[in-house]
Formats: C-alpha cells, sequence, structure tokens
C-alpha cells in the first residue's frame, strides 16, 4: 500500500490488465478448481465458504486470522483446501505493485514495507536475489514455496476483511511518518493519491444514496473518517477554522456498523493495489439493495485497482449486483458431503440466464443458488399449492421452488440449474409424453442425457395408444368426415392426407385432454403397466409426473374458477386438510432433493458459513 509517486504511476498504467497471483485451489480429496481476476464463493450456509477464504490466507500468505499468536514458522493449518497454485512467470515488479522501498541496501535485498493481510499491523519483508528464479518456475503451488522468499513475501501481498473486521479497520489512528511506511488503511489513506479518496466517497455515496465521507486530519496529529449527508466545505487557510469544521461533522466509528463495514471493503480494495483481496460475505449488515448497490460496484471498480478479489456471499441481491459490472465473475458454487467440500464452476451463460431472463428474475431464482436444492413446476399455482404442501407437511427446509411460466419452459429453467450445479427436481403433468421431442428435451435438461430407448419405446407405446383411441362419438365424427372426403374426391382433385390428418389431430389432442382428466386408470392395464414403471423410473432421475394429470384433480373442491379454487385450496392446506396421496407426492419430491443435495455438515474451528 503505497506512499510512493513513482508506484502509483506503475499502478495507473496497469489497472486494464489482469493482476492476478493466484491460479487455482484444490480441495481436500477433490482435482484443482481454476478461480479469476473476480472469484465468488457461493452455496448453502455450513458449506465451508468463510473457511476457504482463510484456507486461502493460510496457505498462500501463512497467515492465520483466527490465530494470529501462532509463529510463523509453523506450517499453516488449513481446513477446506489442501493446497493452491500460484499463477507462473510472475515478475518481481508484479509481486511489489503497492509496495514502500524503506531501505534499498538492506544485507538481504530490498527492504520492502506493508500492512498485514489483517490490515492493522505493519509488515516489512526482503526482495531476495533468488525471488526471481523461484517465480519462474512453471509449477509454483503454496505447499512448495512456504520456507522461500516468496512464501515470506505473500504475508504482504493479501488482505482479509471480513464485517467482523469495521471497527479495527476504520478506528481513528495516529498520524505516521512517510518514511516509516503506513502501518494500517487510515495511515495509507492519508498518503494516497486524491484519486483514491474520491474513489472512496463515490462509492459510499452510491451505496448510500448520495452520502459523502472524508478524512480528517485537521489536527495534524491524527486521522480519523468523517461522513455528512451533503458535500464537505472546502477548507480554508485557518488550521483553527478547520478543526472546528470537521469537529461539527460525525464521526464514522460512531456511526452504524453497515456505513463501517462498507468503508473497510472499499478501502481494502482501493488500498490494495497488487494484493488478494479476501472479502467474507459483504453483504452484512446491508439491505438488498445497498448490497446489490456494492456488489456491482465492487464488479465495476475492483479490476482497475490492480488486485485479485475472492468473495464468499449468502445474497442473492449482491450476487445480482456483482453479475452488472464490467468483470464476469467466476462463480463457484460450493457444497459439502460428508467431510468432503465439493467447488461446482457455475458457467457464465446459466448464470446470465438466472439474473437477466424474465422466466428467472420476475421470481428472485438466483436465491436458488444459495439453497440445498430447487423445484420447477409448471406454472405459479402449481408451485404454489407444492411449496405449500412441502412447507406443511414435509421438511423442505432450505428448498427453493420455482415456476416455469408453462411446461414448454420447464427443459429451459431446470436446465440452467444444472449447469449451475443446484440440485433440481421438476414437477410436471401427463402432457410431457404427448412429443417425443417434448419428453427428450426435458429428460437432458434434468438428467443432462439423452431418455434411453427403452424410455422413448414406452412413450411411443402410450402417444400410439392415445392417437389411435377412438370413443363412439369419435368413431361418427370420423365416418362423417371419411363420407365427405370422399364426397369431395369425386368432384376435384384433393389430395388425401392433410384431411385425414387433421381428424386424427383432432381426435388426437382429444384424448389427451381425457388422459388428463381421467388419468391412467383411461389406459388399458398393458399399456397403464408401462407408463407406471416409467414415471417410477423418471422419480428416480428428479422427474415427476404428477399421477393426478393436472393440479385441480389433487383436491376436488368443486370450483370452476381458478382463483376461486387456489384460494379455497391453499385455506384446506393452511388448517391441515391434505389428501394422503399428495402428501406422498410431495414427500417424495423432497426426499429426493434432500438425497440429491450434498448434506451440509458445520465446518471445524467455528467455520461461520
Amino acid at each position: 500500500m503505497s506512499t510512493d509517486t513513482s508506484v502509483n504511476a506503475t499502478q495507473a498504467a496497469n489497472r486494464t490488465t489482469d493482476h492476478s497471483l493466484i491460479k487455482s485451489i484444490t480441495p481436500r480429496g477433490s482435482d484443482p478448481v481454476e478461480v479469476g481476476a473476480l472469484t465468488v464463493f457461493v452455496g448453502p450456509n455450513n458449506v465451508g465458504k468463510t473457511a476457504i477464504l482463510r484456507d486461502i490466507l493460510r496457505l498462500g500468505a501463512n497467515f492465520d486470522v483466527s490465530a494470529l499468536d501462532r509463529s510463523g514458522d509453523d506450517e499453516p493449518q488449513p481446513i477446506v483446501l489442501s493446497d493452491l497454485s500460484f499463477v507462473p512467470k510472475l515478475s518481481v515488479e508484479r509481486m511489489t505493485l503497492g509496495l514502500t522501498v524503506v531501505d534499498e541496501s538492506h544485507p538481504d535485498g530490498p527492504l520492502v514495507h506493508g500492512v498485514a493481510p489483517n490490515l492493522r499491523m505493519p509488515l516489512r519483508r526482503s526482495i531476495s536475489k533468488n525471488l526471481k528464479n523461484i517465480l519462474y518456475r512453471p509449477i509454483m503451488t503454496a505447499r512448495s514455496v512456504w520456507t522461500s522468499s516468496l512464501g515470506q513475501l505473500m504475508a504482504l501481498r493479501m488482505a482479509y476483511f471480513s464485517p467482523d473486521d469495521r471497527q479495527h479497520v476504520v478506528e481513528p489512528t495516529a498520524l505516521r511518518s512517510p518514511v516509516e511506511g503506513p502501518e494500517n488503511l487510515l495511515q495509507s489513506l492519508y498518503y494516497a493519491e486524491p484519486e483514491i479518496h474520491e474513489a472512496l466517497n463515490d462509492a459510499f455515496g452510491e451505496v448510500f444514496d448520495g452520502m459523502h465521507i472524508k478524512l480528517d486530519a485537521s489536527g495534524r496529529v491524527s486521522a480519523m473518517l468523517r461522513i455528512a449527508d451533503e458535500p464537505f466545505p472546502a477548507e480554508t487557510g485557518d488550521a483553527i477554522a478547520n478543526v472546528r469544521q470537521y469537529e461539527s461533522m460525525r464521526m464514522l466509528h460512531k456511526e452504524g456498523d453497515a456505513y463501517q463495514s462498507v468503508v473497510g471493503m472499499v478501502m481494502t480494495i482501493l488500498l490494495g493495489q497488487g494484493r488478494v483481496i479476501l472479502l467474507d460475505h459483504p453483504e452484512m449488515f446491508l439491505h438488498p439493495e445497498q448490497a446489490r448497490r456494492l456488489g456491482r460496484w465492487i464488479g465495476t471498480r475492483a479490476p482497475e485497482y490492480a488486485c485479485q478479489v475472492f468473495v464468499t456471499t449468502s445474497s442473492d441481491s449482491f450476487l445480482d449486483g456483482l453479475s452488472e459490472g464490467r468483470t464476469v465473475p467466476t462463480i463457484l458454487r460450493t457444497s459439502r458431503r460428508e467431510d468432503i467440500t465439493h467447488l461446482h464452476t457455475v458457467p457464465p451463460a446459466p448464470t446470465k440466464a438466472i439474473a437477466r431472463f424474465p422466466v428467472f428474475s420476475t421470481q428472485n431464482s438466483l436465491g436458488a443458488l444459495f439453497c440445498d436444492g430447487a423445484v420447477v413446476a409448471p406454472g405459479d399455482r402449481d408451485r404454489v399449492i407444492y411449496q405449500t404442501v412441502a412447507g406443511r407437511f414435509s421438511d423442505a427446509r432450505n428448498f427453493r421452488f420455482l415456476q416455469a411460466s408453462g411446461a414448454k419452459n420447464l427443459p429451459f429453467v431446470a436446465g440452467a440449474f444444472r449447469q449451475a450445479g443446484v440440485p433440481v427436481c421438476v414437477i410436471t403433468e401427463l402432457d410431457i409424453f404427448r412429443t417425443e421431442k417434448d419428453f427428450t428435451e426435458l429428460v437432458k435438461a434434468v438428467t443432462g442425457d439423452p431418455p434411453p430407448q427403452p424410455w422413448l419405446a414406452t412413450r411411443d407405446r402410450l402417444e400410439n395408444h392415445v392417437d389411435g383411441a377412438y370413443d363412439d362419438q369419435a368413431l361418427s365424427r370420423s365416418a362423417h368426415e371419411v363420407e365427405s372426403f370422399l364426397s369431395k374426391l369425386e368432384k376435384t382433385d384433393i389430395p388425401a392426407k392433410p384431411e385425414l390428418s387433421a381428424a386424427v389431430a383432432v381426435n388426437s389432442a382429444r384424448n389427451w385432454e381425457k388422459l388428463r382428466h381421467e388419468r391412467l386408470e383411461w389406459l388399458p392395464r398393458e399399456t397403464r403397466i408401462w407408463v407406471e414403471e416409467l414415471i417410477e423410473d423418471l422419480k428416480r432421475k428428479g422427474i415427476f409426473v404428477s399421477p393426478r394429470g393436472h393440479l385441480k384433480a389433487w383436491l376436488d373442491l368443486d370450483v370452476k374458477d381458478p382463483t376461486v379454487w387456489l384460494n379455497n385450496a391453499l385455506q384446506s392446506l393452511h388448517v391441515g386438510k391434505c389428501p394422503a396421496e399428495l402428501q406422498a407426492f410431495v414427500g417424495d419430491v423432497v426426499s429426493h432433493l434432500r438425497a440429491s443435495a450434498a448434506p451440509a455438515r458445520p465446518t471445524r474451528f467455528g467455520n461461520r458459513t
């Protein structure tokens, strides 16, 4: 965190490039996972998100924020990660970006000064002659450089901030000579260029509706941050008048948690040139809209300050804002099975779809990334009924129920969540078997694979029966259509196929509607047993076909109006009147989703999330 103007010029010249230091992280028992310039960890609570951030610090800098009294000579003791790898062939200039050189002639190499990863104590490290050789290794893992000069220097290349650190970071501090170098962020801010002060004020105003913030060092012996609803008045040439003027302004360290937390995070980024910035749940203390604004600021501005950012979050609002920034974040969904943490890279396409497409954005679908699983129903009435039953009669905690705005959208919605690594179930109706195309698309969206041939054969068997089944009225109508067709054929040269196909299509539609209302009992036994077996197979894959054919068949309330029916149905469910068959159906959905989701177990050593 520099006070050197030449270093600042280098920073400004390089702000448009990727300054990542870490290439990948490796969870215990898993393969390495690539990270980016801006990486965000999402997922349910108690799956190790915070522990991952602290492990990055433990491995990368041999620094433990939860055990500051440990010896620096001790090996790090990571919890979730086993190792991490650095970007190969970094330059010495990159590794010292933002640091102050305090002694060029030190016997161990130039001595650099900076602030420790906890942002409230000074550190000095020497740049040894063999650092360049270490940096040019084709593969550099944290474990391989723990005891090297690079391992020592990394303590000045990382910064960790959680909302718990807010008061320590923003509390007033004594000023320090530039020769000695800063020992905390406020001292670094005092010597920072004007554009950093302007950026801090802009960020504060962006999150908090135009409010203002300014560093007050008018007393010449200490510095503190003050905030105001209006722009600060210009300083005068009278030193005493300036002090009196600032004394009337509100002091940040005596204000609310949200103000302090946001300012601490923003300063960590603005003054963290060249560092790996670790932000733990930045949305804490913020309203959803404030969290979204902060996320947007980080996604837009953080890359401008030559740092690599890792964030954990449990807020869909913050994640939504982050996705609005100029930098495409690398999203890693975290889950935990037994004692192994799994990281699933969420591709940009489903993230963009879930955040922006109306079928998702109108129902806050990003929240599903933080749940143990998602249930997708065809329409909103279906969603409301199934969610109500699950909430009252099944243990469906931390599952998100969503609707697809129509059965045709089920593959699109379910597929996006599967690609995002969210366990997903789909509830649909017997119409799904009507065409091979719709059936295949849904199976592939939910499972990732096309339906096996026996499933397609059963679907064909059902379609052939429904399309070929005629009742007496249908036969009479068809006979009349044939007679009419033959009469026309005697007079004109009309092709036969369109007329006959239309008759078949009308009858087919009529029979599919009959199947919806009369359910599987309408089918002959030899066809029904095949369809029932297929429905059971689909359940094991997360596709639940309602045996009732359509939603209203679950609750016979003798009401035709859909809105009145829904209100009456919800009233019945809320007083505990729910058919056993409906309870069992929804219970199967919840049980399948619970088995598919990685069970969340609290991480050791008091890991919060």
